[in-house]
């Protein structure tokens, strides 16, 4: 593990590609996300807490939650600045938040993110190793943390649609199982037909529950609960368990 010296924020520059802007040209929801999480990588890559040097003592970060809340979406070829920083830890759980930014320094969106760290054998959480903590404990956040995810989600209502997913290769992260993004873009994928065209998101929280593996199918299903608000969850066919659950809210595009 790193000393004092090493930064604990960390921040990326991109240019919006044209493999990451929808229909409506806009950057795409789950390219956002995975632009926060690259970021992220490049951060613990650099703090040398990242997957590949916990592999070998077994371990692993897991993420549990994440909230998403969009003020902008930038267009194609915008350049934008991902900062990002552990924002404070508790018992097992340590907080990772992000802030992405335009080039005129205007905040676009702002993600908090739950994590904890799991026995890569047994599969399940385990406390932070003593120099991880020494690291939390020897840093200070350059900014006071964002609003922490919510501890739980309401209980799903009636779906209005369900759609089906299949785990292919492609989907999987290097751990393996299905990719954060993946289950974020699935969700997404499930609203109304039509919905993306006309609406916005402006606020989406997402609560990981179970893995899921090549070859699993997951329904999706969507529950419309007042204008613009949906509840979300993913389903794994296999045993019926809940993979992931979600909330958003979405505003309609200005037809200017």
């Amino acid at each position: 593990m790193q000393n004092s010296d090493i930064a604990i924020q960390h921040q990326a520059t991109f240019r919006i590609r044209s493999s990451e802007i929808d229909p409506n040209k806009k950057l795409a929801v789950p390219a956002l996300f995975q632009l926060l999480h690259e970021t992220a990588m490049q951060h613990v890559q650099e703090l040398k807490i990242s997957v590949f040097d916990l592999e070998p003592l077994g371990l692993a970060w897991v993420l549990m939650r994440q909230h998403l809340r969009v003020l902008r979406l930038p267009g194609l070829g915008e350049q934008v600045r991902v900062f990002t920083y552990p924002s404070g830890y508790e018992r097992m759980f340590t907080y990772r938040d992000y802030h992405l930014y335009d080039e005129s320094g205007a905040c676009l969106a702002t993600s908090s993110t739950t994590w904890f760290m799991m026995d890569i054998r047994t599969r399940k959480a385990v406390g932070m190793p003593a120099p991880i903590l020494a690291l939390l404990k020897g840093q200070s956040s350059p900014l006071a943390h964002l609003d922490r995810c919510d501890s739980r989600l309401p209980v799903f209502g009636t779906a209005n649609t369900q759609t089906f997913f299949q785990v292919h290769w492609y989907d999987l992260d290097f751990n393996g199982h299905l990719n954060n993004v993946v289950f974020s873009r699935w969700m997404l994928e499930g609203m109304p037909e039509g919905f993306h065209r006309t609406h916005t998101l402006l606020d989406f929280q997402i609560h990981f529950k179970a893995e899921a593996a090549l070859g699993d199918v997951l329904s999706c299903e969507v529950a419309q609960t007042a204008a613009g608000t949906f509840q979300h969850r993913l389903i794994r066919s296999s045993d019926q368990r809940e993979a992931a659950i979600a909330t958003s809210h979405w505003q309609g595009l200005s037809s200017d």
